[in-house]
């Protein structure tokens, strides 16, 4: 370690280089790894969320929530449904399975709501 010391004091701007290109080879290889702290994926769930103007929680329920909840629990590739009724809306979480094709699932969705949406 002594030796190294020396060789930093006698050949200061070989030291100087050394280090320089060490920080330049690291900054390079830095930019170039492919670091992806959000991958691209796709999420499997789908929300429905229905408004209902100047109605209690619930009311909300009884009258939106269990029927939206019934109409798409048959949707193919459901995994797990979670709904909230609160003040004025709706919400029905819908999760599915990863193998799910989600364009057909949506149509599907779409489909049941608005045979729902005729008899609310």
């Amino acid at each position: 370690m002594h030796h190294l010391s020396k060789l930093a004091v006698r050949r200061p701007v070989a030291v100087t280089v050394l280090v320089l290109a060490i920080i330049l080879f690291g900054t390079v290889s830095f930019q170039r790894t492919g670091i992806d702290l959000l991958p691209d994926i796709d999420l499997r769930v789908a929300v429905v969320l229905t408004p209902y103007p100047n109605a209690q929680a619930e009311t909300v329920e009884q009258e939106v929530t269990i029927p939206v909840e019934s109409a798409l629990a048959g949707v193919s590739g459901v995994q797990r449904i979670e709904s909230f009724s609160m003040e004025n809306v709706s919400a029905v979480l819908l999760q599915f399975d990863w193998q799910t094709n989600m364009i057909e699932a949506l149509d599907t969705i779409r489909s049941n709501m608005a045979q729902v949406a005729l008899q609310l």
